[in-house]
């Protein structure tokens, strides 16, 4: 399901929609979620027209922002579910380009082949230019290898001892050799929940336990926080109104001539 159609002119009549650069001055963030089941065709699409919604909003703020006026410009969060939906040649260059026009793009998509399938070069491509990985359980060889080998290496001492008749000896050797940081069998076990942190600049690994919120939790709390601002603005009404008047003094007013 199409979340919300965000559109920079009028349509078909109907008051004018909202833009990226509208959502920016009003302080919100923008979450995209297309569905292909059913309408894959009509989903990609639109997608292609929220990309390029994408990247005019990041033009124009490249355009007018000026060091004078930097500190002034929102930030503006967008949050893309199942990427491999709405991807195209020319999310890269929108990729590169949105944090300096101060926007912070999230995505998440299955296994790296969701985006190789459309082409391999742009899946390394998105990878490469991605700061921080949140990675969930990998199942197939291919993805978790991929991340593994990603994350790096370190250094680290390896151990032989020498056995004979099924004893350990004292002698052995000692060597230097590099190791997975994150081994692809750790991301093929992660429970559910769990998940491995990258983060770069500057460069962190860890294991994170992600908490699963119920929606209908989540929109509980919301109305109920919108339901505490009307009581508050409702109260302030009031007390403004009851509000007994204080009659000040004036002095004398000053003529001239005299």
């Amino acid at each position: 399901m199409f979340r919300c159609i965000l559109w920079s002119g009028p349509r078909f009549g109907e008051k004018a929609r909202l833009s990226f650069s509208d959502i920016r001055k009003s302080n919100k963030c923008v979450y995209i979620g297309l569905s292909v089941l059913g309408f894959a065709e009509i989903a990609r699409s639109l997608g292609k027209v929220i990309l390029g919604d994408i990247s005019y909003s990041a033009y124009r703020t490249y355009r007018d922002i000026t060091p004078v006026n930097e500190d002034q410009l929102n930030k503006m969060g967008l949050y893309i579910d199942e990427l491999s939906a709405i991807i195209t040649d020319e999310f890269i260059e929108i990729l590169n380009k949105v944090r300096g026009a101060k926007m912070e793009l999230t995505f998440a998509f299955q296994s790296p082949s969701d985006i190789a399938k459309y082409d391999p070069e742009l899946c390394t491509q998105v990878l490469e230019n991605t700061s921080n990985w949140f990675l969930f359980k990998q199942r197939i060889k291919d993805g978790a290898g991929l991340f593994a080998e990603s994350i790096g290496t370190m250094e680290s001492k390896k151990q032989t001892m020498r056995v004979q008749d099924g004893e350990e000896q004292a002698q052995g050797s000692q060597r230097t050799v590099e190791e997975l940081i994150v081994h692809s069998n750790i991301l093929k076990n992660l429970n559910v929940g769990q998940c491995v942190f990258l983060r770069h600049y500057p460069t962190k690994v860890d294991l994170l336990n992600v908490k699963y919120i119920d929606p209908k939790i989540v929109w509980d709390n919301v109305k109920f926080i919108n339901k505490e601002v009307v009581i508050e603005k409702e109260n302030a009404k009031e007390t403004k109104k009851n509000k007994p008047y204080s009659v000040q003094k004036r002095r004398p007013l000053l003529v001239e001539g005299r």
